[in-house]
């Protein structure tokens, strides 16, 4: 894991303690992909929809600050659901475990 995806990670998670995982393949070098943020509490479409922006356009604005511009760039997405092992999309953060650094 990255020192860059450990920093998102944790601000996330500190802003938003009730965030359960965190799933992605996100690095500086891998920037035109998904966060996905599984976060029970978003069910509240203007909620989500504000988590998502403030969140992406954090990332965005660090790794890809032309990304209005670009078709490369990071979406930060919460959802409801937990996500099943993925390896094409690993997890990253787990409340139980905490950030996992095997990634």
């Amino acid at each position: 894991m990255t020192k860059e995806l450990r920093g998102i990670i944790e601000k996330m998670v500190s802003e938003n303690p009730d965030i359960m995982q965190i799933a992605t393949d996100w690095s500086p070098s891998n920037i035109g992909t998904t966060i996905w943020v599984q976060f029970p509490s978003i069910e509240d479409q203007e909620l989500a929809n504000q988590f998502m922006e403030k969140y992406t356009d954090y990332v965005n604005d660090l790794f890809t600050p032309d990304y209005m511009y670009d078709d490369s760039h990071t979406l930060v997405f919460p959802q409801l659901e937990r996500f099943d092992d993925d390896p094409n999309t690993p997890l990253v953060y787990d409340k139980k475990r905490g950030i996992i650094d095997a990634v």
